[in-house]
């Protein structure tokens, strides 16, 4: 039961971060000025995102 619960949460994971990757590359396209910034941000977010849901999963 957790490993399809695992897979599941990587699947909708996987579409988020497509989502995510679409909607950053319009903001993008209309200010270039802040793209950096923003990338660091974002890189940041999933990474303390990713390193929280791994610890979640080893708890379980």
């Amino acid at each position: 039961m957790t490993k399809e619960r695992g897979n599941l949460s990587f699947f909708w994971v996987k579409i988020f971060i497509q989502f995510l990757a679409r909607i950053l590359t319009i903001i993008f396209l209309y200010n270039e000025n802040y793209g950096e910034v923003s990338m660091s941000c974002i890189v940041y977010l999933i990474y303390r995102n990713k390193t929280v849901k791994v610890g979640r999963v080893t708890d379980l």
